[in-house]
């Protein structure tokens, strides 16, 4: 299940490293959240919902505990948008904060989701 989690936020991280303007209309979006609620609830809502059914899931089935799917899944999507503006910031070597951001991605759904004992 982990190395599930792990392959869909790279999958995602790439996605959003790759085409940086996503994150630009993300922001303006969020600046004016009741102005593109339609939006939000025709494209967003239902890839958040489906990936917050999956970790409900998997905490139904006893694979994790995921007590707050809702505020894992934005949480991670508020995260990896940052990382975007920082790459564009260009304040760094953006091959280490590529790597970094990637490690740090994979250490948090590591400290969320540790194994289950044997």
């Amino acid at each position: 299940m982990l190395r599930a989690l792990h392959d869909l936020v790279d999958v995602f991280v790439d996605f959003l490293e790759d085409r940086p303007e996503t994150t630009a209309l993300w922001l303006r979006r969020w600046l004016e959240p009741h102005r593109h609620a339609e939006l939000d609830q025709r494209y967003a809502a239902p890839l958040y919902a489906q990936v917050e059914a999956l970790l409900a899931a998997a905490a139904e089935a006893g694979t994790l505990v995921e007590p707050a799917p809702h505020v894992t899944v934005r949480s991670l999507v508020w995260a990896v948008h940052g990382h975007v503006v920082a790459l564009a910031a260009r304040t760094g070597s953006e091959a280490r904060e590529r790597r970094e951001f990637r490690a740090f991605v994979h250490r948090f759904l590591d400290g969320l989701y540790p194994p289950a004992a044997p």
